[in-house]
């Protein structure tokens, strides 16, 4: 993980959003940074499976700020009080990193989209 964090030191926390998760709702999103009033880490959960996003709260800028390769990110997570928010996402589960995973996600996607118009409020 390369941290942008120094680019907005200013800023109440920070959510960690991986580019190779399409599915995620925007409402996950919104409800892991509302839970950063409250908790110094807060990650997204979907029947209790770890995913993403990944909220930290300004309280952690400096250690933010000097993280640097995949596993920081996993050390501050170890290391403070983080919450496990359920969410009735399972995009918090799904990336794309692979060719497979690809054809993967184009299978189930119209499944995936319908429930994510539905829980937008976006269905005809």
């Amino acid at each position: 993980m390369t941290c942008t964090s120094t680019a907005r030191p200013e800023a109440s926390g920070w959510i960690v959003l991986p580019g190779d998760m399409p599915l995620v709702l925007p409402s996950t999103i919104q409800a892991v940074a509302r839970e950063l009033a409250l908790h110094p880490i807060v990650y997204a959960q979907h029947k209790g499976r770890r995913g993403h996003p990944v909220g930290f709260a300004a309280e952690l800028y400096s250690e933010l700020a000097t993280l640097s390769g995949d596993e920081g990110a996993r050390r501050l997570v170890a290391r403070y009080p983080a919450l496990g928010l359920e969410v009735d996402d399972p995009g918090v589960l799904i990336d794309v990193d692979t060719e497979a995973d690809l054809e993967n996600l184009r299978s189930a996607l119209p499944p995936l989209a319908e429930r994510a118009a539905q829980a937008t409020g976006l269905t005809p």
